[in-house]
């Protein structure tokens, strides 16, 4: 038996036909089907074809952040409390479901409207905002190298989404399996924070 909402049969129907078709090309009628309900249900609970794509938007990009800095601390004392922030990203994005990153590559294309919009300002500034101030904190402490804070944060946050939508792009290549093999997730992980510590640690007798 079924056992999801209604708006959740739309949302998941929405989220499909987006990513095969982008915003311009999706159709309600499309949507509905895909989701098993009655195309003026969509209309009810979301208006029509731009709210809809809103709030998967939005709902998503919160959703981000929100599960990122509910397991953080109120500030990052340390390079460990950063790269659990970047751990956590990792983990996060690597559960959604891969239509929600066609459907950010689409966007991409597309001009990026809606990422201006909604993913900026919900997921990436705010994140941003947090590493910035705890590298400022840890530089000012001596603790790390004098690197600019808001490009690193992009290089660092860049290369995680990069490699998330790498399972799009290598899919049925031959690099696909030399890159996600068994235990890739983790292996990832562990790479990164060597790169991480040994790019951003002071070494003895660096001032």
């Amino acid at each position: 038996m079924d056992s999801k909402t209604t708006e959740e049969k739309i949302i998941a129907g929405a989220l499909a036909e987006f990513a095969e078709y982008g915003y311009e090309g999706a159709r309600v009628d499309r949507i509905a089907k895909r989701a098993g309900v009655n195309k003026a249900m969509i209309y009810y609970h979301y208006r029509g074809k731009e709210k809809l794509y809103e709030k998967l938007l939005r709902d998503t990009s919160t959703g981000i952040r929100t599960a990122i800095m509910e397991k953080m601390k109120d500030e990052a004392h340390s390079l460990d409390d950063i790269l659990q922030m970047f751990d956590y990203f990792t983990e996060y994005l690597h559960g959604l479901d891969l239509n929600f990153f066609r459907i950010l590559m689409r966007e991409i294309s597309s001009g990026g409207k809606y990422l201006r919009e909604l993913f900026l300002p919900n997921t990436l500034l705010p994140l941003m905002d947090f590493f910035v101030e705890s590298i400022d904190e840890l530089r000012e402490k001596g603790r790390i190298k004098d690197l600019d804070p808001i490009y690193t944060f992009l290089q660092l946050a860049g290369g995680i989404l990069y490699f998330t939508l790498l399972r799009i792009v290598l899919r049925d290549s031959d690099a696909y399996s030399r890159v996600f093999r068994e235990n890739y997730l983790a292996d990832f992980k562990k790479n990164f924070s060597l790169i991480i510590k040994d790019g951003l640690l002071k070494g003895e007798g660096e001032v």
